[in-house]
């Protein structure tokens, strides 16, 4: 995590994604989309794959991995997967050294706030299971599973929180996490070992962690 802390020097607020940046779940949601593919008679889906085509909204996801719906509707997939995913989630772990940097950087009086596409009442119970919780003022997802993006909880955060967009900066693993932040007006930084291949990132952004150090 050391790695982000140049990036962060004039900064007083830092926005969080979680899947995949703070939470070290991608293995595990290979595994539970795979355990949904094979009950359709699909082939389970590699790590290296899920990164090359992992994107929001997760429809087209699903599109890109070789769902049809009109043979198997969006509703039903992400249902399977969800309850799978919600199953597992218990067995990850966070990224290495997350704990540790969201205390220096509240010691250090930086404020901090999450938004995600994960549904608000699960992210809850999950950042209480891993004990990080006290490190955030705000906590802005959505109400539904179906992570469809999260620009108006975004809009919502920066309204709210006190800080302006210069003073902010948006640290993610997806071009939908650039996307946010660049319609937010805020720097962002992506990390390279979450849900999408680095060089995907680096082809969209100049500002890409590969290794957090």
């Amino acid at each position: 995590m050391r790695a982000l802390e140049k990036h962060l020097e004039t900064k007083k607020h830092i926005i969080w994604d979680w899947n995949g940046t703070l939470l070290d779940d991608v293995d595990m949601v290979v595994g539970a989309m795979s355990e949904v593919m094979e009950r359709y008679g699909m082939g389970a889906l590699t790590r290296e794959a899920y990164t090359e085509l992992f994107g929001f909204p997760v429809s087209k996801y699903y599109e890109r991995i070789g769902f049809d719906f009109t043979k198997t509707p969006f509703e039903e997939i992400s249902k399977q997967f969800v309850q799978n995913y919600m199953r597992d989630i218990w067995d990850c772990r966070l990224h290495e050294g997350v704990a540790g940097f969201l205390s220096d950087m509240k010691t250090q009086g930086r404020s901090q706030s999450i938004l995600s596409a994960a549904h608000e009442d699960s992210l809850h119970k999950h950042l209480k299971h891993f004990q990080i919780e006290s490190y955030f003022d705000r906590v802005y997802a959505l109400n539904d599973h179906n992570a469809v993006g999260k620009l108006e909880r975004g809009r919502q955060l920066l309204k709210d929180c006190g800080f302006s967009p210069e003073e902010s900066v948006l640290i993610g693993d997806t071009d939908h996490d650039l996307e946010v932040g660049q319609e937010l007006g805020v720097d962002v930084v992506l990390l390279g070992d979450g849900h999408q291949a680095p060089t995907r990132l680096s082809a969209v952004h100049h500002t890409v962690v590969i290794q957090r150090g």
